[in-house]
């Protein structure tokens, strides 16, 4: 998994999603900054056909609420209540996600975020 800043422009989008083998894409249409309307639909819906992305997660169809609750109880209603889902065993060097610079000076810098370190910076920092 990526992050990803809406500045950026087509041409890194595309590369971030090509470099990061991303296969879903979680977005929306659009929204607001400073009172202006940003359309991320037109960045993303252009530079879909050359990179990784199976699916893409964006607003609903009626313009209601983004809701990750109803993605997860979608995703989940099509299993036999009964059936349990066990944990995914990670390894502290896991990547976590990827968090790209804006590249605006030549190639991006990316910075790989672990399991472990993601988790305990927090831990280390503020004891209980």
């Amino acid at each position: 998994m990526f992050l990803f800043f809406s500045g950026f422009g087509k041409t890194a989008l595309e590369q971030r999603l090509v470099d990061s083998n991303s296969s879903y894409l979680i977005t929306s249409d659009f929204f607001q900054r400073r009172g202006r309307v940003i359309n991320l639909r037109a960045h993303w819906e252009d530079v879909l056909s050359n990179t990784f992305v199976k699916k893409i997660i964006d607003n609903p169809p009626n313009d209601s609420v983004f809701s990750f609750k109803r993605i997860y109880n979608e995703a989940f209603n099509k299993y036999d209540s009964n059936r349990k889902f066990e944990a995914e065993l990670m390894d502290s060097g896991d990547p976590l996600f990827i968090l790209y610079t804006s590249g605006t000076t030549g190639k991006q810098k990316v910075l790989f975020r672990h399991t472990v370190d993601f988790l305990f910076f927090p831990l280390i920092n503020h004891p209980t």
